[in-house]
């Protein structure tokens, strides 16, 4: 999730003391994404915002919408972005679409370990063999 995420700027920094923040740690979803729409309506282009949001809609369980926050995330771009895929596999996963889970996965992996992050690769090749193996079990 955004709390843990290592690879923060000031402003996101500084939104990890927000109202919405406190909110999301309360456990209080509806009420985060509330108060990230707001901070979203005056800084469009704020990534951290993006995976916020998209992270309040999947606590929700309302994956589609969350799935196009994500996808709005790889639009702005910024340093949250670079996982963002993975986020859009669970999104996928979670609705019932294992087939593009994997495609979103596979597409990542595809472009090759020396491309990408060593990290993101590992974990994209880690979820690609629990989807996989979830598969084989139905």
């Amino acid at each position: 999730p955004l709390a843990k995420s290592p690879k923060l700027d000031a402003a996101s920094l500084e939104f990890q003391n927000s109202e919405a923040m406190a909110e999301y740690r309360r456990g209080d979803f509806s009420e985060a994404l509330r108060l990230v729409n707001r901070m979203l309506d005056a800084q469009p282009q704020r990534s951290v915002l993006w995976q916020f949001k998209g992270e309040c809609l999947f606590r929700l369980q309302r994956f589609d919408e969350a799935l196009t926050s994500f996808r709005q995330l790889q639009t702005v771009g910024g340093p949250q972005a670079e996982e963002a895929f993975l986020w859009v596999s669970l999104c996928h996963h979670n609705a019932g679409r294992t087939r593009e889970a994997k495609s979103v996965l596979e597409q990542f992996i595809s472009q090759g370990d020396e491309k990408v992050d060593p990290e993101l690769f590992s974990k994209a090749k880690a979820a690609l063999g629990k989807l996989q193996s979830v598969g084989k079990a139905r």
